[in-house]
């Protein structure tokens, strides 16, 4: 039987799944490609017992373990994860969520709170088929960045922010297992999501101003390493002290 694997279908990922398509394990996996919330869904809902979760998703999850040395992260500038408006934040009424990650809206509520001391309302979550008004900031992460942030004057990177505010990187995902998974698949699991090789990566266009492998290399940082164990703990500190609930699920 395979270990049911829950994986986010973002760029940034690309190095986790060339991984597992070059090793010796992947046909244990049987894959599920989904954006982060749906992650954390599946792992909270028993489909799947291996995956990569927001970590604003751990404070309601169980029977789990964090497990590699990797994580989807940043050591400033992430690019990919940012508020966006037409009008300085402080001039901005109010702010519409992302539905992909709870870790990510979270985040900007306790930047704009307790950091930039910004009191935004929360209006519910973006929907493309409107228009992006002037009044208001919206908060977006992964690929649709690219597609979406020339329509605004305006971009506050949640990476660059939350070093400028704690003084650390971020970790946005990490992985976890079950319980009771295999162990010795467990580190065969282990032993190649510690491995990634970004040159081993074709390039492409993924962006009008940006590739592939100069987000990779420039803004993702994948080493889940001291400062940012230390970062999640601090994050999760803020996320239960705050209250901050942006309604999505996980």
């Amino acid at each position: 039987m395979k270990l049911k694997t829950a994986i986010v279908s973002y760029h940034n990922t690309v190095p986790f799944l060339e991984a597992i398509q070059h090793s010796d394990i992947g046909n244990q996996l049987e894959l599920f490609l989904t954006p982060p919330s749906q992650c954390a869904n599946l792992f909270a809902n028993g489909s799947v017992d291996l995956a990569l979760v927001p970590v604003g998703s751990l404070q309601d999850l169980t029977d789990y373990k964090i497990i590699t040395d990797t994580c989807i992260g940043c050591n400033g500038s992430v690019y990919t994860v940012a508020i966006f408006s037409n009008n300085p934040l402080h001039l901005c009424k109010g702010i519409y969520l992302d539905a992909d990650s709870r870790t990510s809206n979270d985040l900007a509520q306790i930047i704009t709170n307790e950091y930039m001391q910004i009191d935004l309302e929360v209006k519910g979550f973006i929907n493309f088929s409107f228009q992006f008004n002037d009044e208001d900031a919206y908060i977006l992460i992964g690929d649709k960045v690219f597609e979406h942030e020339h329509k605004f004057s305006y971009k506050f990177d949640l990476g660059t922010l939350w070093k400028e505010y704690v003084g650390l990187p971020f970790a946005f995902a990490v992985w976890i297992v079950r319980n009771n998974v295999d162990l010795e698949l467990e580190y065969e699991v282990c032993k190649v999501l510690n491995n990634l090789n970004l040159n081993q990566i074709e390039d492409e266009k993924i962006g009008p101003n940006m590739t592939l492998l100069t987000y990779l290399n420039d803004f993702i940082s994948f080493d889940f390493d001291e400062n940012k164990k230390l970062a999640l703990s601090k994050y999760l500190l803020l996320q239960k002290k705050l209250k901050v609930g942006s309604e999505v699920e996980f």
